[in-house]
């Protein structure tokens, strides 16, 4: 299960997210009145549907470029999509670090220099 921070729960609570929630979900209107999942493109009844943060670069900030209207089971799957380049990123970001303090940088570092890393890696946790 995820936690988010206090400010996180403030921010989907405020009077600001609601406003965007709400003209987001007017702007996805199918011709019947219901929203439109951005995903799946099925229609969805306005308590079956959520705003998706892309990141949250922009959290408190939010403009409808920023978010995405998504059903459940979609903003599931897309959560899931973005921790996951979140946790590549960050494993990028440790392996040039490591390549570059113990070799100084790519050009030096031995071909297997990833296998070596990840080695390094769990030997850490």
């Amino acid at each position: 299960m995820i936690r988010h921070s206090e400010y996180y729960k403030e921010v989907l609570a405020s009077e600001a997210w609601q406003d965007l929630r709400s003209k987001v979900i007017e702007k996805s209107l199918d011709l019947t009145g219901n929203p439109v999942c951005a995903a799946c493109k099925k229609t969805f009844s306005r308590s079956q549907v959520e705003l998706h943060h892309l990141d949250y670069d922009f959290l408190g900030a939010e403009t409808e470029d920023v978010v995405q209207l998504l059903c459940k089971g979609c903003h599931a799957v897309a959560d899931n999509q973005r921790r996951t380049r979140v946790a590549d990123a960050r494993r990028e970001r440790a392996l040039e670090t490591y390549v570059e303090r113990k070799y100084g940088g790519f050009d030096y570092a031995p071909d297997d220099v990833e296998d070596e890393f990840d080695s390094w890696l769990e030997s850490k946790c």
